[in-house]
């Protein structure tokens, strides 16, 4: 609810054959809006694919990844510019081209330079594929070389002599060589230093021997239905196959929480739609005058209630759907409210509020962040002004439905000890049973507080 990435993932990294693409070479507009709402959660979308540019180009224009791993590995783009290549020796390139012309000229084999491709054939000329004449040595950067050719052995005695990687393909006698420390696996973790993620931070989704070594090192790697066997041996998970969209609802099951579907229908409510107990218990102690303030606010039930009631009510969530689910909401009651769309990580106070409350929240946002959000939430308070903040604790494991999201659980009354300087009025911890709309019954375990800034000591002594 608060935080754009709020999954344990940072970035998803995507073969297109046979995994994101479907068997005809179509992606569903379901996929796409999948991967849309990962980028909207600044989680990098990285297109990793044996594909030359001039074949994945279009998929490219439709997915508008944040990196493209094209070449099997041998290139790495960003925003159309190749950022990153692994060019074989030219002893390799033009050995193997000098070798592939000796063996049967008449037999097609094309030459990867970036985005260019040169190709043995006549007659060709195109954007990114051009015919050349390789009777003279090249001397540009070669990345990838393909060829048809008769056999696997016939293949791999040509890398062999030429010490270089060997790839097939499924239900092709199409072979691609490239340089030995160049690859699809070679490239995601190349792309993980320059990003700074780790590859047990990255969750990738494959079907085919090229992308074995990248499933089985990132932290998840999870193999569609209809992948070979032995990538399904070694996935971590196989999700449903690619004429099935299985990438994409095992995405959504991983990194989309539940609550983003409800917040699309207009009249389900992912929680409640009614307030929290703990307002109404403490509500007494609110003046007419407070200004407040409500942190993932969700569908805005506490909100909408102190509105009601006349406050003046500010309310953010990451989550466009809600806040926009809230704002309709609002207009059909007449209820006037500033409820806008926020970072929790990127929010910055611009006044100071008398009631500040977070219900079911924070555990979504890593320990770090979340406390250092509370120190700014208590010097952006007023004298006197409350905090009514619950969140999830790890005395219960994190239930399925948020297994994946709840990467800042807090230690049982850890909460407590950060509110040491101000009024305790009430502090709870305890084990419920929670239900939600196509969520099963599940246990959560959980810390409650209310607490009240005190007062300069003169105005102490008056009361």
């Amino acid at each position: 609810m608060l935080l754009k990435n709020q999954s344990r993932w940072k970035a998803v990294i995507l073969d297109l054959d046979g995994t994101l693409l479907h068997s005809d070479g179509s992606i569903s507009e379901y996929t796409l809006e999948v991967l849309q709402e990962c980028k909207r959660r600044d989680i990098p979308i990285v297109v990793a694919t044996a594909r030359f540019w001039f074949k994945a180009e279009k998929y490219i224009d439709m997915i508008e990844p944040d990196y493209a791993i094209l070449a099997d590995g041998t290139q790495i783009y960003h925003k159309g510019e190749m950022i990153c290549g692994f060019a074989m020796e030219s002893l390799q390139s033009n050995g193997i081209i000098k070798e592939l012309l000796r063996q049967n000229v008449e037999k097609e084999f094309v030459v990867s330079t970036g985005k260019k491709l040169l190709c043995n054939a006549d007659g060709i000329d195109e954007k990114w594929r051009v015919s050349r004449d390789f009777s003279q040595p090249l001397e540009l950067s070669v990345y990838k070389i393909a060829a048809i050719m008769d056999s696997c052995e016939e293949a791999k005695a040509l890398a062999d002599t030429y010490d270089c990687r060997v790839y097939s393909y499924r239900g092709e006698s199409l072979y691609g060589f490239t340089d030995e420390k160049s690859g699809k696996y070679q490239a995601v973790a190349k792309l993980g230093e320059i990003l700074q993620i780790r590859m047990d931070e990255m969750l990738a989704f494959g079907d085919d021997e090229n992308d074995f070594d990248i499933l089985r090192h990132v932290g998840k790697g999870v193999a569609v239905a209809n992948a070979i066997p032995g990538i399904k041996e070694i996935a971590d998970d196989v999700t449903l196959s690619n004429d099935e969209d299985g990438v994409a609802k095992y995405i959504e099951k991983e990194i989309i929480p539940f609550w983003e579907k409800t917040y699309r229908q207009k009249d389900v409510f992912a929680f409640s739609s009614e307030p929290s107990a703990t307002i109404k218990e403490f509500e007494h102690l609110f003046k007419k005058e407070f200004q407040m303030l409500e942190v993932g606010c969700g569908e805005a039930q506490n909100a909408i209630y102190l509105a009601q009631k006349g406050y003046r009510v500010d309310a953010f969530d990451l989550s466009e759907h809600g806040i926009a689910k809230v704002n309709d909401r609002c207009e059909r009651l007449g209820i006037k409210l500033n409820a806008f769309a926020a970072d929790l990580t990127e929010y910055e106070f611009v006044h100071k509020y008398d009631v500040i409350i977070s219900f079911g929240t924070l555990h979504f946002v890593y320990k770090d962040d979340w406390k250092k959000f509370i120190k700014k939430a208590k010097e952006h308070t007023n004298p006197g002004g409350i905090h009514i903040i619950q969140l999830f604790s790890d005395a219960v494991p994190a239930s399925d439905d948020i297994a994946s999201f709840a990467v800042g659980l807090a230690k049982d009354g850890e909460i407590r000890e950060l509110y040491g300087d101000w009024e305790i009025l009430q502090f709870k911890t305890y084990v419920f049973e929670d239900e939600h709309p196509g969520v099963p019954k599940h246990l959560h375990a959980s810390n409650k507080i209310v607490a009240r800034k005190k007062e300069s000591y003169e105005n102490a002594v008056k009361l």
